[in-house]
Order: C-alpha cells, then sequence, then structure tokens
C-alpha cells in the first residue's frame, strides 16, 4: 500500500532523494530510475526500527540516521542493513 503521508524529504550529498513516510523509507538515485524501499521487518534486526519515519540526516561518514516513532535506525549503504 503506498503511503499518504510524507514528513521529511531529504537529498544526500551524492543528490540522491530519501523520502520518509508514514510506512518506511523510500529512496531515488539520483540520475537512474533505481528506486528502493526500506521498512520494519519484525523477524530481521538489520531493517528499519519503525515505519514511521519522521527525520533522515547523512553524517560525515557517510550513515544515514533515521529517526522514527519507535526510535532511532542508522543506515549503512555499505552494507545495505540499518543498526538500531
Amino acid at each position: 500500500m503506498l503511503s499518504t503521508y510524507t514528513a521529511v524529504i531529504y537529498e544526500d550529498r551524492q543528490k540522491n532523494i530519501w523520502i520518509g513516510r508514514d510506512k518506511g523509507v523510500d529512496f531515488i538515485a539520483r540520475g537512474s530510475s533505481t528506486a528502493r524501499h526500506y521498512k520494519n521487518q519484525p523477524n530481521n534486526p538489520n531493517s528499519l526500527i519503525g515505519n514511521d519515519v519522521n527525520t533522515i540526516l547523512q553524517d560525515s561518514r557517510g550513515l544515514f540516521w533515521m529517526g522514527t516513532k519507535d526510535g532511532l535506525s542508522i543506515f549503512n549503504t555499505k552494507t545495505n542493513s540499518f543498526i538500531t
């Protein structure tokens, strides 16, 4: 089901777009048709902690900090996984 609510739109240093929604995070790669959707997967400890994403920030190491109503997740694009 598509989300009807968007809390944050973030452009990273590579000009990719991250969209925090009430049903997870959407990623759109700059200059390509690549899109990904990340959401909480209850049986996967390396998934997003919660689906209601309110804030996204890229730190100096390139990691993405995502604040949700359920807590904080850090996304590593190199491993394609979250740390909670």
